[in-house]
C-alpha cells in the first residue's frame, strides 16, 4: 500500500517546485559591491592648504608694510619696544629693528674677591701601630680609638722569622750506619734523640729542638765530644703581621693608651703623605 501509494503521488501530484526570481534591489537599501569593483577616486587638495598658503602670502605683505612703516618713521620718532617685538615677531628676522631699539648688553659685574673660605689645616702626625698577630685585633683597636683618627690604614707585612734551632747528624749513607749511631749516642748516656726514616731528612739522627740558641749550642758541644760532627741550623716560619698606620691631631695624645693593648704592640712615628 505504501508503495502504490508513493507511485500515486509520481503520478498525479503537484510538479516540482520552480525557484521565483525577484528584484535584489530594495529602496533605501545600498547594492552590495566588492571592493575590486569599485572605481578608483582621486583625493582633491585640501582647502586649507590653499587658504594657508594665502594666509601666509598675505602675512608677508603685512610685514612688509609694517617694515615700511618703520624704516619711514625711525629718521623722526625712534620705534618703540613694542613695534620693534611687532616688527620682529611678523618678520622672522630681529634686523628689522633699527640699531636703537637693539638688545643693550648686560652691565659689567664686578669682580669680588674669592667668596670660599679656606678652612685651616689643623696639623696632624702619623703613626703605625703593630705588629698584630691577628686582624681581629687591629679591628678592635682601631674601634677604641676611631673618635681621634683622621685616616688610617691596614698594611699586611709577611716576614720569615726564626722559631726555634734544631741540631742533628747529617744523614748517613745507610739506614744501618744511622741506627749504629744513634746505639753510640745511648751508650754515652744520650736519651734525647731521634733517627728519621723517611722524608728529605731521612737517615739523619735529630739530636733536639731548642728554642734558645744556648741550649742548641751546648748539645751540639756535647755529641762533639763523643766523636761526631752535628749541625745547628735555625727553623724558619713565614708569618703574617698587620700594622695600622692611622693620622692623628698634633695636640691629641689620648689614643696612645687604648693603641698598645695588645701584648708585643708599639708605636713607632711614620712620615705623613
Amino acid at each position: 500500500m505504501m508503495n502504490l501509494g508513493v507511485a500515486a503521488w509520481w503520478m498525479w501530484g503537484p510538479g516540482p517546485y520552480q525557484p521565483v526570481v525577484r528584484d535584489a534591489t530594495i529602496a533605501g537599501i545600498p547594492q552590495l559591491q566588492l571592493l575590486s569593483e569599485r572605481e578608483p577616486v582621486l583625493a582633491e587638495v585640501p582647502a586649507r592648504v590653499e587658504s594657508s598658503s594665502a594666509m601666509q602670502a598675505a602675512a608677508e605683505a603685512v610685514a612688509g608694510t609694517v617694515v615700511a612703516e618703520i624704516s619711514s618713521e625711525s629718521t623722526s620718532e625712534p620705534v618703540s619696544a613694542t613695534d620693534a617685538s611687532v616688527a620682529t615677531a611678523i618678520t622672522g628676522s630681529p634686523g628689522a629693528v633699527p640699531d636703537s631699539a637693539a638688545a643693550q648688553p648686560e652691565p659689567p659685574t664686578e669682580a669680588v674677591g674669592d667668596a670660599e673660605t679656606v678652612a685651616p689645616q689643623v696639623a696632624h702626625h702619623c703613626f703605625s701601630i703593630g705588629p698584630f698577630a691577628a686582624i681581629d685585633d687591629v679591628r678592635r683597636t682601631s674601634a677604641l680609638i676611631e673618635s681621634s683618627l683622621q685616616r688610617q690604614q691596614v698594611r699586611e707585612v709577611r716576614s720569615n722569622e726564626i722559631r726555634g734551632y734544631r741540631v742533628y747528624l747529617p744523614p748517613f749513607p745507610t739506614r744501618q750506619e744511622a741506627m749504629d749511631a744513634a746505639r753510640t749516642l745511648q751508650e754515652k748516656g744520650l736519651r734525647d734523640y731521634y733517627v728519621v726514616t723517611a722524608g728529605e731528612q731521612e737517615n739523619t739522627v735529630s739530636l733536639g729542638l731548642f728554642r734558645d740558641l744556648a741550649n742548641a749550642q751546648s748539645r751540639r758541644e756535647l755529641v762533639r765530644g763523643f766523636g761526631f760532627e752535628p749541625r745547628l741550623e735555625p727553623r724558619q716560619q713565614e708569618l703574617t703581621h698587620w700594622w695600622l698606620d692611622i693620622a692623628v691631631a698634633a695636640d691629641d695624645d689620648g689614643w696612645r693608651a687604648q693603641a698598645t693593648r695588645y701584648p708585643g704592640t708599639r708605636i713607632e712615628a711614620l712620615p705623613c703623605q
